[in-house]
């Protein structure tokens, strides 16, 4: 027989309401997230003939390594014979005597699916999302739109369960800091679950976090969604964000900065700027690894779809050699807008000055970014003063941007 902590029954009454619509289930490691949402979804299946669920994590293997085998112990402990069910392992399927099945999928964002086509097919009843903080919030977006499937039949309301630890992205702009503020939608809940909610977890667990370091401890132990990112020269959290349909491009000037890849692990990366009086809106983001023969298209259409008045690239190495050829390929008049620009200083001092005096308190990001614009930020929100992140692209670009955006701006440096 299966015995549900407090927490996981609180849950699991507003997983069965018929009024919300997504719920958070998170906080520190160890409060039994993923043994719920394995039994909430086993639930629904079992009560509800021929629906079908997806169970989604960022990647399969990991999936398949952790919440898979939660699941098998669920369907163990609840005494469910295997007679009733069948697991496909080739198509990340399980479907039960009574023709409910659960679709395990993949929500990593890959740069040649950025827009999650693949999901797009899908029809589902519910959905549970393990470790949802690792999972972008686009991904999210479109498996929520793919519930539909039985709803009527059984008069059930779409519902979606995320669990996770704590962190600094959509999980805590959409649902902790609403909650904090009393300012949570009312089809949206907050369950915070912590190692001491759990009492069925080993005494030595507890021990085990309180090794870790610092930020991790916070994070894990103490569940603390406002723990202090150590290390990292940009924290989203803290970051300005801005809808396109809130500002009037007709009014600004736009510019951007290009880093060109030198080798084969580096980044080409471009972002496009709108300046309205002092502020740095940041449009459009090209960020690839791929070759020029797919990034110059993607860069002649930004500048003339954009009507960009300054190019500028960073003509250190392949730098010169990409913005003559970018000015053959475009032409007239865009080719005079076009312009080199060659980097003495060091380029890490430099991320860290201008993000420092400027772009943390200048620039606005676009906060329903996606595609290429998202796999940007990942990594500028994952450089760090120690350079441990190698992937510098992204901030160096921006660092360029800044400096050249100066001219541009009636109020410069900081918005005290």
């Amino acid at each position: 027989m299966i015995k549900l902590s407090d927490k996981q029954k609180q849950a699991l009454e507003i997983l069965q309401d018929n009024e919300t619509n997504e719920l958070l289930f998170g906080g520190a490691a160890g409060g039994a997230k993923s043994f719920l949402g394995c039994f909430w979804v086993l639930k629904m299946c079992l009560k509800y003939p021929g629906t079908r669920w997806l169970i989604g994590r960022s990647i399969l293997k990991t999936l398949k390594e952790t919440t898979i085998k939660t699941l098998f112990e669920v369907l163990q402990m609840q005494e469910i014979p295997k007679q009733a069910y069948k697991y496909n392992a080739q198509t990340n399927e399980l479907i039960f005597y009574n023709k409910s099945e659960i679709i395990f999928k993949d929500l990593f964002s890959y740069p040649s699916d950025p827009n999650f086509d693949e999901l797009g097919s899908l029809e589902i009843t519910g959905c549970f999302i393990d470790e949802a903080i690792q999972v972008k919030e686009k991904a999210k977006n479109i498996v929520k739109s793919r519930i539909r499937f039985k709803l009527d039949e059984y008069n059930l309301i779409p519902k979606m369960l995320y669990t996770s630890n704590p962190g600094k992205g959509w999980l805590y702009k959409e649902f902790y800091k609403p909650y904090l503020n009393n300012t949570l939608q009312n089809n949206k809940k907050f369950v915070q679950s912590l190692l001491t909610d759990n009492p069925y977890i080993s005494e030595y667990y507890a021990e085990n976090l309180e090794s870790l370091d610092k930020e991790s401890k916070q994070r894990l132990l103490h569940g603390n969604w406002d723990y202090e990112q150590e290390g990292f020269i940009y924290d989203e959290s803290k970051m300005n964000w801005f809808e396109l349909k809130d500002i009037d491009v007709s009014t600004g000037q736009i510019i951007n900065y290009a880093d060109v890849a030198d080798s084969g692990m580096d980044y080409f990366s471009m972002p496009i700027a709108c300046i309205i009086m002092h502020k740095v809106y940041i449009i459009d983001w090209i960020y690839t690894q791929k070759p020029i023969e797919f990034w110059l298209p993607l860069v002649i259409d930004g500048i003339k779809k954009h009507n960009i008045q300054k190019t500028f690239f960073e003509s250190n190495n392949m730098g010169l050699v990409a913005t003559k050829y970018l000015k053959t390929q475009i032409g007239k008049p865009y080719d005079t807008t076009i312009h080199a620009i060659k980097e003495t200083s060091n380029k890490h001092a430099r991320i860290k000055l201008q993000a420092e005096v400027d772009i943390i308190h200048n620039f606005y990001f676009l906060s329903n970014h996606q595609g290429l614009y998202s796999q940007a930020l990942e990594h500028l929100f994952q450089y760090r003063f120690d350079q441990s992140f190698k992937v510098d692209d992204a901030p160096d670009s921006l660092s360029g941007l800044s400096k050249q955006s100066m001219n541009y701006r009636s109020k410069k440096i900081v918005d005290k």
